[in-house]
């Protein structure tokens, strides 16, 4: 963050666009409980990206945030394809071959067109030398 303030002119704008863990519908926590049983639990990113905390580091940087927008996009599973490239996507250190490829299993053998909930947080701050 301190780099991006670096290079951005004063009034310059910076976008994030990080994992969220919502919105979600409720339709969703059946496919998502299904695998976070199979993966042994959500797994994590590398940081918790929630709004307050991130809006507190943008701060620190030197940047105002100035708006904090939540979407859930989905990503439907209709071909085996899709339901690998689904569970590669996921975050998943320290799973086994075993427990990724059950995981594509599972997603392979739902109805087709069953939804991966992708819940996404868009950040837009400012660079005030105010």
């Amino acid at each position: 963050l301190a780099e991006a303030r670096r290079i951005l002119r004063p009034g310059g704008r910076f976008v994030a666009i990080v994992p969220a863990m919502q919105p979600i519908l409720l339709r969703d926590l059946l496919t998502a409980g299904l695998l976070f049983v199979l993966l042994d639990g959500p797994g994590s990113m590398p940081h918790h990206l929630h709004a307050a905390p991130l809006r507190d580091a943008l701060a620190r940087a030197g940047l105002r945030p100035v708006r904090a927008t939540r979407a859930r996009f989905p990503f439907p599973i209709v071909t085996p394809e899709d339901a690998r490239l689904a569970v590669e996507s996921l975050y998943t250190p320290g799973r086994s071959s075993e427990q990724l490829r059950r995981a594509v299993s599972l997603l392979q053998r739902l109805p087709a067109g069953v939804e991966l909930p992708v819940p996404l947080l868009r950040v837009t701050a400012v660079r005030d030398d105010g």
